[in-house]
Parts: C-alpha cells; sequence; structure tokens
C-alpha cells in the first residue's frame, strides 16, 4: 500500500507549499528528469498532494522511489516508514538503514525500534538503545520517551529511575501522552521520586485524554483500585473498555485479571442493590 503515511502531511501542517506557476513546475519536471533527487522528491510530494498538479500516486511513488536510489535520505525514510506501516519489515529495514548511513535521525529511532521489538532482525535491546541515543535530538519526544523507559526498566543499559525522569519530563515538556502516562506512575508509587500523586494522577489523567492506550489502561486502573481518586468501578470499566476500543489488550493477563475484578465487584454491587 502507497500512502506516504503521515509524512507529507506533517509537512503541510508546518508550512504550506507555495503556489509553483505551469513554468515552474516544468522546470521541475525537467531537474527531476535529470536526476537531481531532491528534485524528485519535491515532485513527488507534489504529485501525491495534487498541490499544482493533477494528484497521481502511482507518478508520487515512482518519483519517491528514484529519489531514493539516487540517495535522498528523506525519501529513503518516507519509504522506509511506508513499509513499515504496512508490516513489510524487510523493506522498511532496507530503506531505514539507507537513510541511517546518512545520519537521519528518524531513520536511526525508527531503527531502533525494530532491533527492541525483534522485526526482521534479532532482537538485540543494547543496539536499538544506541540507535534511540544516537537518534537523540532536542525536539524527538518520542524518542525522549523511549530513552526514559529503557533507564526506567534497565533495557539496554543500566537501569537509572533519575535518568528516566529526566527524559520523561523532557517528553512530557512537549506534550507526548506516553511520557505522561509513564511519569505519572513513577510519582503514584514515589519511584525515583517524591511521592506525588496528585501530580500522577493529573499526568496519567492527560494521557488518557490523549487517547494513549497504557494512559486509559493506568486511569482504570487507578478507579479500579481507589488509588488517589474514591473507588470506581464503573469509571475503572469505562476507561479500560475505551482502552480495548484503541487497542487489542484483550488477552493480556493482566488486562484480563483487572477486568474481571472490576466485572465481579459491579456484579456485587448490582446483587446488593
Amino acid at each position: 500500500m502507497f500512502n506516504l503515511h503521515k509524512h507529507h502531511i506533517d509537512i503541510l501542517s508546518i508550512m504550506p507549499l507555495p503556489q509553483y506557476s505551469k513554468s515552474e513546475i516544468q522546470s521541475l519536471i525537467k531537474e527531476a528528469e535529470n536526476d537531481n533527487p531532491i528534485a524528485q522528491y519535491n515532485l513527488s510530494t507534489l504529485y501525491y498532494l495534487g498541490h499544482c498538479v493533477k494528484e497521481n500516486h502511482g507518478m508520487s511513488y515512482k518519483w519517491l522511489e528514484d529519489s531514493a536510489k539516487l540517495g535522498d535520505s528523506e525519501a529513503q525514510f518516507t519509504l522506509g516508514d511506508d513499509a513499515n506501516s504496512d508490516q513489510d519489515y524487510k523493506q522498511a529495514f532496507y530503506w531505514f538503514s539507507k537513510a541511517a548511513d546518512q545520519e537521519h535521525t528518524d531513520s536511526m529511532s525508527r531503527l531502533g525500534d525494530m532491533y527492541f521489538n525483534g522485526n526482521y532482525v534479532d532482537k538485540d535491546e543494547k543496539k536499538g538503545f544506541y540507535l534511540f541515543t544516537k537518534s537523540m535530538h532536542r525536539y524527538c519526544s518520542h524518542e525522549q520517551d523511549s530513552l526514559g523507559y529503557c533507564y526506567q526498566k534497565g533495557i539496554g543499559t543500566e537501569q537509572n529511575d533519575k535518568d528516566a525522569i529526566r527524559w520523561y519530563q523532557r517528553s512530557v515538556d512537549q506534550n507526548n501522552a506516553s511520557a505522561k502516562n509513564h511519569l505519572g506512575i513513577m510519582y503514584i508509587l514515589g519511584t525515583g521520586i517524591t511521592k506525588d500523586q496528585e501530580k500522577g494522577f493529573k499526568l496519567i489523567s492527560e494521557s488518557a485524554e490523549q487517547y494513549d492506550l497504557e494512559g486509559l489502561c493506568s486511569l482504570g486502573l487507578l478507579y479500579a483500585k481507589g488509588i488517589y481518586v474514591e473507588q470506581d468501578y464503573q469509571k475503572a470499566k469505562k476507561y479500560l473498555e475505551e482502552a480495548d476500543d484503541y487497542g487489542d489488550y484483550s488477552g493480556l493477563e493482566q488486562y484480563d485479571k483487572i477486568m474481571e475484578k472490576v466485572n465481579s465487584a459491579l456484579k456485587n454491587q448490582r446483587g446488593k442493590s
């Protein structure tokens, strides 16, 4: 499936593309035909979006692939990201590796994910951690959250709660929902940080409001156990079911146990009423 993932749409949300005259489009096409990889990548974007040219996904893919073959790292990343979203991990690994060899940070991060999860490659947490660290730069909230998790769990590196909190906080500062849940749990439990259940509940609630699956599960668990909030099995079930709606949690032992306890409590409550 060719969909360019969200890559080009994200670009447009940051900086709308300018209007091009017919002569400018013809000039761009000529440059692309003369094997200019940047022109090919830009032309691919225009054809995909139907911007100043007639929308044509076939032509978009042709120019994108030509650009990638000539070494454009953005084109390589885009092809890799599409393959990854289609679970074609062999192709994803090929293109991400090509771009990562050029120090393309997002590609290094995606490769890190593949090594952590063992997608196409042998699972190698140390290599995954190395790639995440190498891809780290100031505004990558996903990588910051992932590094925090690595430090918290000791995955690919020595376990270190202080470093975990540091990276989680950087990610939270960029409104990352997953990091909010991770940091919120640490505040709830007082793990490596002064226990502050009010702050933890706030972070987890914000994560759930952003439809983070683990955030929804965590909020459901807080209501099920009455941690910081009054125990409320109806609310617990609501959030746990929302999590299952957005991702398949059925079959996970912890999720099933929590749901079983919640359903049993609600049944007892109905029996008493």
